[in-house]
């Protein structure tokens, strides 16, 4: 509860909104709460969701029938295809929404129901990168996930945009705050939400907020022509090759993730010549995998 994430999405938008609040007490259970509460709305850090997307690929790839998992996999192109057009604010066509309708009814509502996202109608991903690979899937299956970016010193969120999404983007800057980039490339912000300090340490103050009201976030971003914010990485931990290339590892990490075999992922490279991961696989995807594949 000591995290703005959890604050805002527990705590104050229950006392704004009413909201009905679920505790999982273990997080390697909250996949059986999921299917149990069947929330409305979910805020989850990028692990939660790759995880229900490596599980529902699993059962994608161990499905015995070759026609049948033709059948998924042609359901989740066609969820991918409408989910693109509508996002890029395009017409579905008659042809292709037929498609879908059938895709939905037959594999689509299937797979949001086996993971209990089938009464979602907001859901969040924020706190760290998430492969844009991942947001299109649950864009696929019909859950809205979206990108929401803050901290702790924005009181919640400084960028938020989820009903007129760009996937691979946080977002853009919410109602009465200010976001902008720096000349070094930092994300930078003022308005109502900034806070005003840290208790007692005035020199951790001086560092992150300037005499101009401008909080310092500690990130790398970027905005596109539209005021879309895509966050980079985090200003220290950016690679700088042996070549002097700057490399974001948490980008890398994160499409590294998406891989449903993939459980964790840890990007080196600072003054050397090539960049390399160290990879652990996930201890409950590959036992099934393996088994499908007839590997001992």
């Amino acid at each position: 509860m000591a995290h703005i994430a959890e604050r805002m999405t527990g705590h104050y938008n229950h006392m704004r909104g009413g909201l009905v609040v679920y505790c999982c007490p273990e997080g390697s259970q909250i996949g059986a709460y999921m299917r149990d509460v069947r929330p409305n709305l979910l805020f989850g850090v990028p692990r939660v969701w790759e995880k229900v997307h490596a599980g529902v690929m699993a059962v994608v790839a161990n499905e015995p029938d070759a026609e049948r998992r033709k059948a998924m996999e042609d359901a989740l192109d066609v969820g991918r295809k409408v989910a693109e057009l509508t996002v890029a604010g395009e017409p579905v066509p008659a042809d292709l929404a037929a498609r879908h309708a059938e895709a939905d009814a037959g594999v689509l509502a299937l797979a949001r129901a086996l993971v209990g996202l089938d009464d979602c109608k907001v859901a969040i991903t924020g706190a760290a990168p998430i492969s844009t690979e991942v947001l299109w899937f649950f864009r696929a299956i019909g859950v809205p996930l979206s990108e929401i970016y803050g901290m702790s010193e924005s009181t919640g969120p400084m960028t938020w945009d989820p009903y007129e999404v760009k996937i691979g983007t946080v977002g853009r800057a919410i109602v009465g705050c200010d976001v902008r980039r720096a000349d070094d490339g930092e994300v930078i912000f003022r308005g109502g939400n900034a806070f005003k300090g840290y208790l007692k340490e005035p020199e951790k103050t001086a560092e992150t907020l300037d005499d101009e009201g401008w909080v310092h976030s500690g990130d790398i971003g970027q905005f596109d022509d539209d005021g879309y914010l895509s966050i980079v990485d985090r200003k220290k931990e950016l690679i700088i090759t042996a070549g002097g290339k700057n490399i974001s590892p948490a980008n890398l990490e994160s499409k590294l993730k998406s891989y449903p075999l993939i459980g964790q992922a840890a990007v080196i490279g600072d003054r050397r010549k090539f960049v390399s991961a160290l990879i652990v696989l996930d201890p409950e995807v590959v036992p099934a995998w393996a088994r499908g594949h007839n590997i001992e």
